[in-house]
């Protein structure tokens, strides 16, 4: 990530005093089941509606 943050391209983004560095790599375990099409629709479906109750039926 430090390599990337470096390149020239990101420059005008890259700010070292203000990036911190994780000591602890992230665990994303809760992400790893499976789910069928029905199921991640749903979860899209209810992410959507979070955002936009009106559509709420």
């Amino acid at each position: 990530v430090e390599d990337a943050l470096a390149h020239p391209y990101l420059t005008s983004l890259h700010d070292i005093s203000d990036e911190p560095v994780c000591i602890m790599p992230f665990s994303f375990d809760f992400e790893q089941h499976a789910l069928t099409e029905e199921q991640m629709k749903e979860l899209i479906y209810r992410e959507a509606l979070a955002f936009n109750p009106e559509y709420q039926q």
